[in-house]
């Protein structure tokens, strides 16, 4: 996405920001999987290597750029990322359900 920058420091530290303030330890992007924010209280930032989110969990990811702070808080000044999972629900017309 344009204005997001994503970066691999190395194999188990990463950098995601927005609007070029892109460093390891970046606090200025609310980041939330499902509607909880993933902060660490130590920075106010999040450790990317702790998240453990399975990518066939994964419904869709919401990035919101630019100053979200007046909707989502404090910690939304650059943008705001939203990892929403599925349903845990089987849907109808699965193969797990006995056809009458």
């Amino acid at each position: 996405m344009p204005g997001l920058q994503v970066g691999a420091i190395d194999s188990a530290n990463w950098a995601v920001s927005a609007r070029g303030f892109n460093t390891q330890y970046a606090n200025k992007l609310l980041v939330m999987i499902d509607g909880r924010t993933v902060y660490s209280p130590l920075f106010s930032g999040v450790y990317w290597d702790a998240q453990q989110v399975f990518l066939d969990d994964v419904d869709r990811i919401e990035v919101i750029r630019g100053p979200g702070a007046t909707v989502w808080g404090a910690n939304a000044v650059n943008g705001v990322i939203s990892v929403l999972s599925k349903s845990a629900r089987i849907p109808r017309r699965s193969p797990l359900r006995r056809r009458r």
